[in-house]
């Protein structure tokens, strides 16, 4: 489980805006196809369902302006994704991921983020929100997690090339698709789209950002406000 102590650090690091703009990164592409755990399943396609339920449930809330890295089945250099984000101006990288073990017997959600201030304390403060998440689905969580290279700097190139850019990026891997006990959280499409839907309400608390209300649920909301002042 998860420690209820928020960091205190990342929440002063967030700068207040009046719109962020948010790069979600589906992984792989192209010959890249990331994990294959049968038949079924290919990840590089299975992310671009999560993406786009991400993206859509994003679309809900106001202030906030979302890229996709990739919209089609190509090849993006690790690099080339985080000039991207650089060209958008992005606030945030969301890389998304699946995994798969080599014996088929390790389980759990996780997320990877950077070893380096200040982008660690920013992820950290934003993978906690998405492991709650997750959690409540009944995912157990495997933990927020950095790893380092020989050159003591972050592992994975997608938060190594970013944090180069001064972007903050974290990685969500949100289950072993090809362990049993994970697999129950992925049986149907709909699933991993549910997945994305969490990934976006994270994204949300993360930011502070709201739901982006019709004019008249607007009104009515400010009526219920004030009837309860």
């Amino acid at each position: 489980m998860l420690s209820n102590v928020l960091s205190v650090n990342a929440q002063s690091l967030l700068e207040e805006k009046e719109k962020y703009v948010i790069v979600i990164d589906p992984g792989h592409g192209g010959e890249n196809l990331g994990t294959i755990a049968n038949p079924a399943f290919m990840e590089k396609e299975i992310l671009m369902h999560t993406a786009n339920a991400l993206v859509n449930e994003l679309k809900k809330y106001d202030r906030l302006e979302v890229y996709l890295t990739r919209t089609t089945d190509v090849d993006i250099s690790l690099r080339d994704r985080a000039v991207f984000a650089k060209e958008k101006k992005a606030d945030f990288v969301f890389s998304l991921h699946y995994n798969a073990s080599e014996n088929h017997s390790m389980f759990g959600t996780e997320v990877w983020i950077s070893l380096k201030p200040p982008y660690h304390a920013l992820g950290y403060r934003f993978a906690y929100l998405q492991q709650l998440q997750m959690q409540d689905m009944g995912l157990f969580s495997r933990g927020i997690k950095t790893r380092k290279n020989d050159d003591d700097n972050d592992y994975y190139g997608i938060i190594r090339e970013c944090a180069a850019r001064n972007i903050p990026a974290v990685i969500i891997e949100h289950c072993y698709v090809d362990e049993e006990r994970d697999a129950y959280f992925v049986d149907e499409l709909s699933d991993y789209e549910e997945l994305g839907r969490r990934d976006a309400v994270a994204i949300a608390k993360f930011l502070g950002v709201h739901q982006d209300l019709s004019d008249v649920e607007q009104s009515l909301f400010k009526i219920k406000k004030n009837d309860i002042i």
